[in-house]
């Protein structure tokens, strides 16, 4: 008995020295390190980074005085308006890991749509929390809760990070932290369920802390409705000015691409500080950017720029708005690898062409909002440039698209050619009358007619057919008879039709992919239309419409077919307005005339969606592809017209895939169109 009790000392003994060994090391102080010493400590970049290893500041030396400032407690707002390729959301993602590891606060996490914030999470959050050493000692020890290491929550001891949407009004609301983190701030829409901005709804978790600070960080979209652009003109709004490395010169500037365009005009009234060689093709040649100094005129070669970038200073304009600090820094200072001045001057060039690519180099490359133009323009202008084609399927075009609109008492379809560039053509315009709710769904008479539209060739002047190689129909109106001529019907070359809906939203991609759709009644599942995203769709077509010169983006018009000037006035029957929605001003793409028919417009979108919807696959052949020569003879079929064919155009015939069934027919018609390009899902 007594041995027993002793043995039941000693081993009471034992387990209170075990327990006080754990928590001696659970409560022994390691020093901290801070913020940035923690990054360059810790921190792995991504499996997917152009550069492995641990995150350098050497790297972008401009993240260092924003990542100081995200751990200044006399700070409560970090505002950054960037340029690509700057890495402002890995330095959120390195704030985030300090903050688990040795400053734990409850944070909130706000992206503009689901699928970018769960790719966010398994693409960046997850390989940080196993990379990280910290961190990963965090997640795996025994007794953190599954629920507390799941999708949309991350819990750590003294802590966790929620991860939402800007869509989600009631979770935003709901929620208290010390710490925001929002992303793509201006792809948020500006009134969530009519309950407010979802900005303005997430800073409410902010409210009940007297220590809270958020981070905003986004490419500036379109004046007067970026939301970074506003925030930063409300912050110290801080530059960095960088040294002319000339001798005796030294002089502190900012890199512009053009003088006056410090405040976001985007038009520029004063002269380039950029100088660059074009070859014959337009483009640039290759090491020849040069950046010139404001003051001594020297021109400064991109083999300069690490070292000024390096030895870079942030300037504020207001230096007495310590608690909001702003940060503006285009892509012209990044040091990523492939986003040299080169790529940057070429980028701005493409844009005195393009206006569709003009808006993407002032937002990606010079970090400034995009100024839309008020009115759509003049059908008379485009009318005047209209030739004659002198064949059916004009010189340039490497495949075709139809889009079908359903009327009351008529369909009526455009055929359209898109070629190298994106440069494109108006081939036909037409109309079937009849009535397409006759009968049984997608069976009328009218639709008989239409098979015959959408089964015949258009030839070109060799002799060679071109087939469509996408189609869009209408929804909108008798949906169920669209539905079910797309479900039966597909041309002799195994195209199937999709039924598309147009959506408004500034937000909205160009086109969206259906999601199956299921019912209580029906466990089958129902797949839904294409979207077709109308306001960034018509901000696509309008921009190229205002191109005047033939080449990429440029529009051509027949005047040898049956174009009528009802075809232009229906083109330029929208335009963008500006209005007010819930007390805000906004742009939106309205009718002109609301009882002025608009089929053209409406073909026309439909036209480019079906293009989309081919993948980014063919958008990119066609996007990069060469102008074939004018001088060619026979086009054989996947290899389009030119003295040297590009081989990302072309496509080995055994690549595209033919239904045993039908290839003994295929092979014994005449010989198809040239493009080659296969069909795929958008992605």
């Amino acid at each position: 008995m007594l041995l027993s009790l002793e043995r039941l000392q000693e081993a009471t003994i034992s387990a209170y020295l075990d327990v006080a060994a754990i928590m001696g090391e659970a409560f022994a102080q390691r020093e901290l390190l801070g913020l940035a010493k923690w990054a360059e400590t810790y921190y792995r970049l991504p499996p997917d980074s152009a550069v492995q290893g641990l995150f350098r500041f050497a790297r972008s030396p401009y993240l260092r005085e924003p990542a100081q400032m995200l751990q200044d407690p006399r700070v409560k707002q970090v505002v950054v308006a960037k340029g690509s390729q700057l890495f402002f959301t890995t330095l959120a993602q390195i704030w985030k890991g300090w903050t688990m590891d040795e400053d734990p606060a409850s944070m909130i996490c706000v992206w503009p749509s689901e699928g970018l914030l769960k790719r966010y999470v398994i693409t960046r959050i997850n390989p940080m929390l196993e990379d990280v050493i910290p961190l990963r000692k965090i997640f795996t020890r025994s007794g953190l809760r599954d629920s507390d290491d799941s999708f949309k929550y991350k819990g750590f001891p003294g802590g966790g990070i929620s991860f939402v949407t800007g869509r989600s009004s009631s979770q935003l609301k709901s929620m208290t932290a010390q710490r925001m983190h929002v992303s793509e701030l201006d792809e948020l829409e500006p009134d969530v369920k009519g309950q407010g901005d979802p900005l303005d709804q997430a800073r409410r978790a902010l409210r009940t802390h007297p220590r809270g600070k958020e981070y905003l960080e986004c490419t500036p979209t379109i004046a007067g409705r970026s939301r970074v652009w506003q925030e930063l003109k409300l912050s110290s709004w801080r530059e960095l000015h960088l040294m002319c490395p000339g001798e005796n010169c030294n002089y502190p500037q900012v890199l512009r691409w053009r003088e006056g365009q410090e405040d976001g005009d985007n038009e520029g009234a004063g002269r380039f500080n950029f100088v660059y060689e074009l070859d014959t093709a337009g483009r640039i040649v290759p090491e020849s950017t040069r950046y010139v100094c404001v003051k001594c005129g020297m021109k400064i070669e991109h083999k300069w720029k690490r070292a000024m970038v390096t030895e870079g200073n942030w300037v504020p304009r207001y230096p007495d708005r310590i608690a909001f600090q702003g940060y503006h820094l285009s892509a012209l200072y990044s040091l990523a690898e492939g986003y040299d001045w080169d790529v940057c001057a070429q980028m701005c060039v493409n844009g005195l062409t393009d206006p569709a690519k003009q808006k993407v180099a002032i937002n990606t490359i010079l970090a400034l909002p995009y100024e839309e133009k008020e009115a759509s323009g003049n059908p008379r202008g485009m009318q005047a440039r209209a030739h004659e084609y002198g064949v059916e399927i004009p010189f340039g075009v490497v495949l075709i698209t139809i889009s079908v609109d359903v009327q009351i008492d008529r369909v009526e379809y455009q055929v359209m050619g898109f070629g190298a560039g994106l440069e494109w053509w108006l081939i036909e315009w037409g109309r079937l009358e009849g009535d397409p709710g006759k009968g049984r769904p997608g069976r009328a008479p009218v639709w008989t007619e239409l098979e015959d539209v959408l089964n015949r060739d258009w030839v070109d002047a060799d002799g060679v057919c071109y087939d469509p190689k996408a189609i869009a129909i209408d929804a909108g109106y008798l949906q169920e008879h669209v539905r079910a001529f797309c479900a039966r019907f597909t041309t002799k070359d195994g195209v199937r039709p999709i039924h598309t809906m147009g959506r408004a939203g500034r937000a909205r991609p160009l086109l969206e992919k259906p999601k199956a759709e299921t019912t209580r009644r029906r466990r089958r599942a129902r797949k839904p239309s294409y979207i077709i995203g109308t306001d960034t769709m018509n901000d696509l077509l309008y921009a190229r419409f205002r191109i005047e010169q033939p080449g990429p983006g440029y529009l051509h018009t027949p005047t040898d077919r049956d174009i009528d000037q009802a075809w232009y006035d229906q083109i330029y029957n929208e335009s963008l307005q500006e209005v007010v929605e819930r007390g805000l001003r906004v742009k939106k793409w309205l009718p002109v005339n609301e009882d002025a028919p608009n089929e053209a417009i409406d073909l026309t979108r439909g036209c480019y969606a079906a293009l989309v919807s081919l993948g980014q696959k063919v958008m990119l052949q066609l996007e990069t592809m060469r102008p074939p020569s004018p001088t060619a003879a026979v086009k054989p079929r996947g290899v389009v017209s030119s003295t040297e064919p590009l081989p990302e155009a072309t496509i080995e015939p055994e690549e595209v895939p033919v239904a045993p069934k039908r290839a003994a027919r295929i092979a014994r018609r005449r010989p198809r169109g040239p493009s080659g390009m296969i069909s795929e899902a958008v992605e």
